[in-house]
């Protein structure tokens, strides 16, 4: 990756990070499944599905995510980019409106890492126009044509996170 390649995808990265923590809060994992390789899509609904059987939600507040280049590799029919993502935010796990464990009132740092995927034979741009509405792309960093919302399988033209040390 040029260094422009390399800034652009770190920033997507720690945006998609992000994301993912927000909607893991909100309890639903939906709206970032297409950020996510599925077998770590089910193992994040699985945990997401454990905490509210138990009442409990794990609580991400006020996030701010870096995102700094671990390593590059290739493997197989795949291009990986591990990244070590710095977060910064209220973390707490909560019952209802008791916090069980955690600070609700101050930010703590934590890293973890994050491995992206890209599949070789991937498609530099997936469609001209969108299915959905026929308005010129690009799809957004969501992986959503701003214009009429359709989501798109990024795993068919972009990185998709196949794990997360979280």
């Amino acid at each position: 990756m040029s260094e422009e390649q390399l800034s652009a995808f770190l920033e997507t990265a720690s945006f998609r990070v992000k994301k993912i923590l927000q909607e893991y809060s909100s309890g639903d994992l939906l709206r970032v499944q297409h950020f996510l390789d599925p077998v770590l899509y089910q193992r994040l609904q699985k945990e997401l599905n454990f905490n509210l059987k138990n009442d409990q939600r794990k609580v991400y507040e006020e996030i701010h995510v870096d995102s700094t280049l671990n390593r590059e590799y290739t493997e197989n029919d795949s291009f990986f980019v591990e990244v070590l993502c710095t977060c910064k935010c209220i973390s707490y796990i909560a019952r209802k409106e008791e916090v069980l464990f955690g600070l609700k009132d101050r930010r703590t740092t934590f890293a973890f890492p994050v491995l992206f995927e890209k599949k070789k034979d991937a498609k530099d741009v997936m469609v001209d126009r969108c299915l959905g509405c026929g308005n010129p792309l690009p799809i957004d960093r969501n992986g959503v044509c701003p214009q009429c919302g359709r989501v798109y399988d990024l795993a068919l033209f972009d990185y998709v996170i196949k794990e997360m040390g979280l």
